[in-house]
């Protein structure tokens, strides 16, 4: 049960959230070496973004609601590291004026190659359906989302459990248009796994099967086969443990 895991994780989280900087250069006790900052990172990361544990996640809305009034105080009070944390807090927490502030920074010249990484992913975070279906509408005009990011997106989108049907309705009345601009990224699978590995029902299983069998997967045909088992593997892991 997740909220047991949840539980345990945020007693285990929150005294190392409590000593941890947001704007400094360097991590749990004053340690400024790489492997304390990826540290810092993969801890807030855990508490504010996996876990939903409650100071981290305080912190970052905070730290967007600055951003909101203000934006350069990201700059002043956030290491860069961390501010894909306090973006996807936000965005889960927020709303369309949420969105847009940082829709309207990720097309901004100045904003780095990196931030705009990072951005694109964040703003997949909504939990507001109709934004996610703008935001997958965005991926068929190459002056919002550049082509090779157009799979990045999608994927993103899945990965979020509002935006998961969404991006799998998106890709069928999109197939001929996503698979060109993603490129190697749905050739490899990653684009297929991505979309249809949270699946867990049989109800999508068939979907699936039935949509590849009317429009051939080409290369990543061996990955659908694989993500066709992994759909049913979990729902009957589901049907075995939860029902």
């Amino acid at each position: 049960e997740f909220g047991r895991l949840q539980s345990f994780m945020h007693s285990l989280l929150a005294p190392l959230v409590s000593r941890l900087d947001w704007s400094s250069a360097c991590g749990l006790d004053g340690d400024c070496g790489h492997q304390a900052l990826l540290l810092r990172e993969s801890l807030l990361f855990a508490a504010a973004v996996t876990y939903e544990e409650s100071m981290a996640r305080a912190n970052a809305s905070a730290h967007f609601d600055a951003m909101m009034r203000d934006e350069a105080s990201i700059e002043q009070n956030v290491h860069v590291d961390l501010r894909g944390i306090v973006y996807r807090v936000g965005i889960q927490r927020g709303g369309v004026a949420e969105w847009d502030m940082l829709w309207a920074r990720y097309q901004r010249p100045s904003t780095t190659v990196s931030e705009k990484r990072v951005i694109l992913l964040s703003l997949a975070e909504s939990r507001v359906p109709w934004l996610l279906s703008r935001y997958l509408e965005y991926t068929l005009d190459s002056s919002k989302i550049r082509s090779q990011d157009v799979g990045k997106v999608v994927v993103a989108v899945a990965r979020n459990p509002i935006g998961q049907q969404l991006a799998w309705t998106f890709l069928r009345s999109q197939f001929t248009s996503v698979t060109a601009n993603s490129g190697s990224l749905f050739g490899s699978g990653s684009l297929v796994a991505g979309v249809l590995n949270h699946m867990a029902t049989v109800e999508q299983h068939d979907s699936v099967r039935s949509f590849f069998e009317k429009h051939p997967a080409g290369s990543a045909a061996r990955h659908v086969e694989q993500a066709l088992e992994h759909i049913l593997d979990n729902a009957s892991w589901i049907e075995r443990f939860l029902v």
